[in-house]
Order: C-alpha cells, then structure tokens, then sequence
C-alpha cells in the first residue's frame, strides 16, 4: 500500500462552492477555521467535527485547507479517510520505515482525518491511527476529524480516542432549520443562475431535506422537470415534482455494479467485498465512478452498496480514476463500452 501523499496544490475535485455560515454550522466553522491561522502560543490541538453524513462536513474540511493553501503554497496538507490512514500504518511492519514515515508526517501543517466511526470496534487501527495522532500533536502539526456521532456516544471508540478528542475542540454540525435552508437555497439559485420566488424557495424549505447537499440536488432536479416541462419555477411545480422525487431515467446501483462485474469477469460480491487486493481497487473505482455520473445518488448510497464504504472513500476512488483514465486508453474505451450497455443517460458527467 502506497504511503498517503500531502496534498500540494488545491485538487480538482474540492469544492469551488462557498462554505455558507449559518447558525446550525457557526460554531463548526470558527472551530475549524482556527487550524489555519493558530494564535500565537496556543497549543495545537485536535478538532472535531461531528453529525450526519450530508450535513457539510466534508465541505468545510475541503475550505480550511483550501484557505491553508492558499495562504502558504508550500504547505503539505493531508486529507485522507481514518481507516485508509490506519490500514497503512498496519502494512507498515519494519519499525524504521514507520518513524522514516513519522519523520515525514511531522513536515504536515494540517492532517484531515475523516470518518473516524470507520475505525470503531477495530481495536488495533485504533492504537495505530492515536499513536500517529499523538506523535503530530505533540509537533506543529493541526489536526482536524471528522465523524458521524458525537464522541460523547459509545459506539465503539476507545476512551483513549475519546480523550483525546475531548481534550481537543468537539463541535456539531446540525441539519438546517427552514430559515437557513432558504439562505442556502437562494445562494445555490444564485450559483446556478436560477430565479427562485419566495414562495417556491418557502415550500421547498419547508418540504426539503435539512442536508445542504440534499437541498442543492432537490433544485437542480426542479430545474430539469421546469425546463422539461417549459415552465418557469413556481410552486405548482413544486407540489407536481416534489411527491414523485424527480425520477431518474439512470441506472440502477444493481446494474451498474453487475455490468462492471461482468466486464473485468468479477463477481458482484467480490466488488463488494472488504477485500483491497489489486485486482479489486480498479474496478470498484470504474462502478464507483459510473454510479456517480449515471445514477445521481449521493456517494453515502453508493459507499453503502459496495461493502458499506463510506462517501470519502467513494469520493477519493472516483477521483483517482479521474486523474489515471487520460493516461489509460484501454481503460477509457472499457468505460465508454460500459456507459453504452447501461440503461439510461449516456454522459460521462
């Protein structure tokens, strides 16, 4: 298993949308914000970001590296899953290899850490994740997690771990009330170059998920049935589409991970199983991509179908397939071929 690589310059798959600072989300967000510029003397500490999947944790993690980075070009920051970070720690057996790499993390501004709740119940990635985590914290190194539940709740964490975080800073992000999720659902109108009426950015509050993430793809689907239909955003769209939730005419999750399957001679549940061998990690990535692009899920349901993988994994799979498919012609008409048996939409999104 390759060592984890620092991130050098902003990737291509961070967010460019703003992080929008609202009540649910302000304390989360000073929180956070204070790893990139630490006052003077402070001691560095661990913060958590806790709360459901969906709710923008990950987007505010991706903001304060892009603010660190932009700062200080030549900042090496991490961003990486806590069960991958862990999983290359265990594969590293000769103890001068793990301090060469201690070495060399210590040169790390910012280490971003998500899911933690991946490493529940696992008690030696536990001991290997708190023992890199204690030996930057004792450095210079910020440290930022993120994860589902509150510490606080035990569900499976050591109490060193624990400790640890609540020696830290722990704060929540919470699914937004209707006033803030018509903010953000005018600045998402306003991204997407949309007249959103008060009415229908009102009924779409009250009906809509609190998710910021959720909320944006309820408004790009409204859009589509509005221009489908030739109808402007009212709310008589609104009460037309929102009960059918805006079928898709994608794939399914099932046949996307069959086809791919099929197409590298694959059982569906080897794709889905916990298994990281090589012959594994390509194809995973080519359904976790289509599944992406064909059938708009959110990346939580596709992790969920493939062997309960969380979203960043998903996330970080479909982005290097992203970065190797220019380099791969075999694998690009592989994936071309792919797109063209499944049902539905053709786009490479």
């Amino acid at each position: 298993m390759p060592a984890p690589t620092p991130i050098g310059q902003l990737p291509a798959q961070f967010r460019a949308d703003p992080f929008v600072v609202l009540p649910e989300n302000q304390l989360a967000h000073a929180a956070a914000f204070r790893l990139v510029e630490p006052a003077a003397g402070a001691p560095q500490q661990l913060t958590c970001l806790y709360g459901p999947s969906g709710v923008g944790k990950t987007h505010l993690a991706q903001h304060v590296l892009v603010a660190t980075l932009r700062q200080r070009r030549s900042a090496k920051c991490l961003f990486i899953s806590a069960r991958e970070l862990a999983l290359y720690l265990a594969d590293v057996t000769a103890q001068t290899t793990l301090l060469d790499f201690y070495a060399e993390a210590s040169r790390w501004e910012i280490l971003v850490c998500e899911d933690l709740e991946e490493l529940r119940l696992h008690d030696r990635l536990q001991q290997l994740w708190l023992g890199l985590i204690e030996h930057l914290l004792n450095g210079s190194t910020r440290v930022l997690v993120t994860c589902t539940r509150n510490t606080d709740e035990p569900w499976g964490l050591s109490a060193r771990i624990v400790n640890r975080c609540h020696g830290g800073f722990c704060t929540a992000l919470r699914p937004l009330g209707v006033p803030s999720k018509e903010l953000i659902l005018e600045q998402f109108a306003q991204s997407m170059q949309l007249v959103l009426p008060p009415d229908v950015r009102g009924k779409l509050a009250e009906r809509g998920s609190g998710l910021p993430g959720e909320l944006r793809q309820t408004l790009a689907r409204l859009d589509e049935f509005a221009r489908k239909n030739k109808s402007l955003l009212t709310s008589e769209l609104v009460e037309r589409s929102l009960p059918q939730q805006l079928p898709r005419k994608g794939p399914t999750l099932e046949q996307v991970v069959t086809l791919v399957a099929a197409e590298f001679e694959l059982t569906v549940e080897e794709l889905k199983s916990a298994s990281r061998q090589a012959h594994l990690v390509l194809p995973r990535q080519c359904a976790m991509l289509l599944a992406r692009q064909l059938t708009g899920l959110p990346l939580e349901a596709i992790g969920r179908f493939l062997g309960n993988r969380s979203h960043t994994t998903v996330s970080h799979g479909c982005s290097r397939l992203e970065e190797l498919l220019p380099t791969a012609p075999k694998l690009r008409k592989q994936m071309a071929r792919l797109r063209q048996r499944l049902p539905g939409k053709k786009e490479a999104g």
